[in-house]
């Protein structure tokens, strides 16, 4: 292993932090970037990164909570349909996971919420409700984040709020909670409960899990909190021992060093070939503005956190609540995206580098014109990887109708 060393989450806002780096940092090249489709005038405002089905078919939400498919075409074209247009609603649209058979996983986050499964047939979509939670019940409510899968066809995910908590957010129910969706023998789901949050006030491990899990190869599952711990949020580490799950703090952000190590981390974590972990926070830092961090484990069995990038200083880039979480590559290069700053203040791509000395580099691969150009406006969340490498994302705003976009940025 190489060594490397808010205010309360309101679920009708997203609070935009402003913030951008002190490293140094490479100049953008805005050839990297091409729109593949601007959504409008009948399609509005993707809000989570598409998922890439076989043949380099696109799959993503609106903000209406319709689910959308992309089929790539001659000349560059890309023909569009709704697939999901019954889906329960949801606040922002549904971030999705797709399994080996083409089957689409989702959750809704109004009421209760709801996980669901979009399954192709020759008559078109089949959608299945797997699991509804209920506003009064222990096993959570408003599932935020996108769900994983296992080899075995298990779906697991967190739940910000719910679980029964009676010191954490009374009026919801509890502090959060993650969860386990099985098949079950005749068909059906059954839903296990592996852990139940309770707040900073009972045991410091954290409080609403607003991001999405990994899972390593040893089945272990890792994640972060918005809030909690000693107040700023943790990540953490769930390890299924004997039938259940025993839950390890792997840090706190802690008001104890001013939040110089970040504060509240919204996205989920990333995990490269050796086992460290990187995320981001969306406030804290040394300029105020959020952070980019590792968390490497040591050899005594703890962890160790380490600050790679500050964001806050400069035009590199400003972080956003709504799930700012990064990419990595065979390399170790981590990659992003930024609600605002860039060049023209409309958001930014990002690269960060690793380097022997255990210093990193920030380079923006792309800055967004927003209403100078139709390459986008707003990314307001993460990446994913499209075929060779290519960087696959979407803007809330700008394109043709100013109702968005999906770009590609080649590193």
């Amino acid at each position: 292993m190489r060594d490397r060393n808010i205010c309360k989450f309101s679920i009708t806002a997203l609070a935009v932090v402003l913030a951008v780096s002190f490293l140094s940092v490479m100049p953008a090249d805005a050839q990297t970037e091409s729109v593949l489709y601007s959504f409008g005038p009948t399609f509005l405002q993707p809000y989570f990164p598409p998922v890439v089905g076989p043949g380099g078919v696109l799959y993503g939400s609106l903000i209406s909570g319709q689910v959308y498919q992309l089929t790539p075409s001659t000349g560059n074209t890309w023909t569009e349909a709704i697939i999901g247009s019954q889906l329960p609603s949801s606040y922002f649209g549904p971030p999705l996971a797709i399994d080996p058979d083409g089957n689409l996983y989702g959750t809704s986050n109004s009421g209760g919420g709801t996980v669901f499964e979009l399954s192709p047939s020759l008559g078109g979509w089949t959608t299945t409700i797997l699991h509804s939670f209920s506003i009064g019940g222990t096993d959570g409510i408003q599932p935020y984040a996108a769900v994983i899968l296992d080899s075995a066809g298990n779906i697991y995910g967190t739940t910000a709020y719910g679980g029964g908590s009676s010191v954490c957010q009374p009026l919801l129910n509890g502090c959060g909670t993650v969860f386990e969706l099985s098949p079950a023998v005749g068909g059906g789901w059954s839903e296990k409960i592996l852990h139940r949050f309770v707040s900073s006030v009972e045991g410091l491990d954290g409080e609403v899990p607003y991001g999405p899990l990994v899972m390593d190869a040893k089945g272990n599952l890792y994640g972060t909190t918005l809030e909690g711990g000693y107040g700023w949020g943790v990540a953490y580490e769930l390890t299924p021992a004997d039938g259940a799950w025993r839950e390890k703090i792997l840090h706190r952000f802690s008001y104890f060093n001013s939040g110089t190590d970040g504060k509240y981390p919204s996205a989920g974590l990333a995990l490269d070939a050796s086992g460290n972990l990187f995320g981001t926070t969306s406030s804290g830092g040394v300029f105020g503005g959020g952070t980019a961090f590792e968390l490497s484990p040591t050899a005594n069995g703890g962890w160790q956190e380490k600050v790679i990038h500050n964001f806050g200083n400069g035009i590199n880039g400003s972080l956003s609540l709504a799930g700012d979480g990064l990419l990595v590559d065979s390399a170790d290069n981590l990659y992003g995206t930024t609600i605002n700053g860039g060049t023209y203040g409309r958001g930014a791509v990002f690269q960060l580098s690793p380097s022997l000395s255990g210093s990193w580099t920030e380079k923006i691969l792309h800055s967004f014109e927003g209403t100078k150009g139709s390459d986008g406006d707003t990314p307001n969340t993460g990446l994913v990887f499209g075929p060779s490498g290519a960087l696959y994302g979407v803007t809330n705003y700008g394109g043709t109708y100013n109702e968005g976009t999906v770009f590609e940025v080649v590193p």
